[in-house]
């Protein structure tokens, strides 16, 4: 092999590893409950083959009541058994396919150029600049550092290239492993089951194949990704999680917004008909559903504020891309359509929709598919301007503008290495859920004084956190957690009663100054509780309360 050719690449993903490896069990600060979830079911599965809720290797994950997706907790399976329950073994398969991510959009930004009129002799030079764009890309980086789903982004760009090689080359095999990895991809997050329907058959149209081509190429691998599609598309536990976060939910407020101007036209006398024809649900929700499309190309979204919504979603300071990546977002985008280089630009136009029929928006992790397209728009844009700069053959141009280009990326990916891996620990820490690792290690040492250990239940569910963080036994809980499922919310999350010595009510500080032999863990600093009673704290990094651990008996 020549190392000389591949060098740049191998560079590039190093780059990529490193930004989505360094510090990675430390850093973000916390574990959130998404992320603890998968850590115990995934110990659960290598201890007793079973979920926390005692489901044999379960093609859904109960867990939470939201019907996570099988490889979504399997993929951990094998680092949680290598590396035991620890946060760097539940995050590695993220940061891994992540990383991959990036070798994956080199393989399919060359294979799509095919289709373009851009010479040939830039293929591989736009490939190297899109996966660097996406290597250093604070978006990309942000959710392949956590529990995310954005392993299925991974499978989704492999599949693509898969199937455009195997149509290109008219070998059936590859095109089978292309299908074999789109179904990857809906085994592991949501948004796949509404992207793929569009995007595959659009694969074909490009490619000049018709899509009876599909039965001729991979039949089986297109039967295969039907199916799962419709497994997990249905599946009861996704689907009543789906209504509870859909834009057609009554926590959307479109409905409310509709009601109210039917009844304000009724201020006016006008007809219920009338009322109805200027207002309704096909209007309302369009006109809705559209404005959430379209939030998630607002540049101050993009390039300015960031995910403002979710603090967990976004780094203090940064927003999901570097700015400088602007100007040569905006000409690859031009040059994309001169070019007919078609697939990242209707790629881009797609990765949006699952996320516009959310109700919050805009949704940086239902959008994480609009990634590699505005990478690979702005690798286009970044290798023609500097192709055009070269051309000028004029010294005093090239130097300062290569120069100012270089600085400029240098400047925004050390602002954002220090905004990620130091302001990032103090910065809204509540948002990573910080404080249950050292509770859970305070609560193991004081347990066994105590008859009954009463936790808050607001904040995130505390049980996961205690059973992972002090590796409960999977058989116990299995049979104690079923015998305390709460209640529902209207988003479809199931409430945790308890386990064991353990309760959790749903209170921000439950508190009995007449119990005995009770442990009380409040939210924050406990307000409005005797001071005398604290036994301990829990500090976030910015030194503010995260809880407050009290005993009525306790005097200090």
């Amino acid at each position: 092999m020549n190392i000389k050719k591949y060098l740049p690449l191998i560079l590039i993903i190093a780059l990529a590893a490193f930004f989505r490896f360094y510090r990675l069990g430390s850093t973000p600060q916390g574990f959130f409950s998404d992320e603890v979830a998968v850590g115990y079911n995934a110990f659960s599965i290598i201890k007793t083959g079973k979920d926390e809720f005692g489901k044999v290797m379960p093609f859904f994950f109960k867990s939470f009541g939201e019907g996570k997706l099988p490889l979504y907790v399997y993929q951990a399976v094998p680092f949680v058994f290598l590396l035991g329950p620890t946060e760097l073994a539940v995050r590695f398969p993220g940061a891994l396919l992540g990383t991959l991510t990036v070798l994956a959009l080199y393989w399919f930004t060359l294979e799509s150029l095919k289709l373009s009129k851009i010479k040939s002799s830039f293929h591989q030079t736009i490939a190297l600049v899109a996966a660097f764009s996406l290597s250093i890309m604070p978006w990309h980086i942000h959710f392949s550092r956590g529990v995310f789903g954005q392993e299925s982004l991974f499978w989704a760009i492999l599949g693509s290239y898969l199937l455009l090689r195997g149509l290109a080359n008219n070998h059936r095999l590859t095109s089978f492993f292309g299908f074999i990895s789109f179904t990857c991809s809906l085994l592991i997050y949501h948004s796949p089951k509404v992207i793929l329907p569009l995007w595959i058959p659009i694969i074909f149209l490009l490619s000049k194949k018709k899509i009876s081509n599909l039965f001729k190429h991979s039949l089986l691998g297109g039967l295969i990704t039907v199916v799962v599609w419709g497994l997990v598309t249905f599946n009861p536990l996704g689907m009543q999680r789906a209504k509870g976060v859909s834009v057609f939910s009554q926590y959307s407020g479109v409905s409310a917004k509709l009601h109210e101007s039917i009844t304000e036209e009724g201020r006016l006398n006008r007809s219920i008909l009338f009322a109805r024809a200027m207002h309704n649900k096909a209007e309302s929700y369009g006109r809705e559903i559209i404005g959430r499309y379209l939030s998630h190309f607002n540049p101050d979204l993009l390039f300015i504020s960031g995910d403002t919504i979710r603090p967990r979603y976004r780094v203090p300071n940064q927003a999901q891309m570097f700015i400088i990546f602007l100007p040569f977002l905006l000409l690859g985008t031009y040059l994309s359509i001169k070019k007919k280089f078609y697939l990242p630009l209707i790629f881009l136009l797609l990765a949006p929709v699952p996320a516009s029929m959310s109700f919050e928006t805009p949704s940086t992790v239902r959008a994480l598919f609009m990634t590699p397209a505005l990478a690979t728009l702005t690798g286009l844009g970044l290798v023609s301007a500097i192709n055009t700069t070269i051309k000028t053959k004029k010294l005093l141009v090239i130097i300062p503008t290569i120069t100012l280009i270089t600085l400029a990326f240098s400047y925004q990916t050390v602002s954002y290495f220090n905004a990620y891996f130091h302001l990032n620990d103090i910065h809204k820490p509540y948002a990573w859920q910080y404080g249950y690792k050292p509770l859970s290690a305070k609560l193991a040492d004081l347990e066994d004084n105590y008859d009954h250990i009463v936790v808050t239940g607001m904040g995130g569910p505390p049980y996961i956190f205690l059973a992972f963080y002090q590796q409960y036994d999977p058989t116990l809980l299995q049979e104690e957690i079923n015998k305390n499922i709460g209640e529902t919310d209207p988003f479809g999350f199931i409430h945790i009663k308890g386990f064991g010595k353990y309760t959790f009510p749903k209170e921000t500080c439950p508190f009995d100054e007449n119990a005995t032999k009770t442990l009380f863990v409040c939210q924050k600093d406990g307000e409005g509780i005797d001071r005398n009673h604290i036994i301990d704290s829990v500090y976030f990094k910015d030194k503010t309360p995260a809880f407050t651990i009290f005993d009525p008996e306790h005097e200090n």
